[in-house]
């Protein structure tokens, strides 16, 4: 199958809008599952204290946009689901 564009007009033009469905939800849901993990990390560090090194608030200071941007692609995401011109 050879999709030049992985989007819902192609998909839905294609007939291939089922498969677009499946990856698209499988990215939501692996987007709820990076951020849960940082999440659990965050909750884990301040629970355990074992967020006073510098390392520690380096690596906290560099994964934090790496979450925005998931956060991002999330809203983007939604928007599309609801049909918004926003989304595209």
């Amino acid at each position: 199958m050879y999709i030049k564009y992985f989007n819902k007009t192609y998909s839905i033009i294609e007939g291939t809008y089922p498969v677009y469905l499946t990856v698209f939800y499988l990215q939501v849901l692996l987007i709820f599952i990076v951020l849960f993990y940082y999440l659990l990390n965050v909750y884990i560090d301040i629970r355990t204290g074992q967020f006073v090194t510098n390392t520690q608030k380096i690596h906290h200071a560099i994964y934090l946009p790496c979450i925005l941007g998931h956060l991002m692609c999330l809203a983007q995401k939604v928007l599309l689901i609801v049909d918004s011109p926003a989304g595209e």
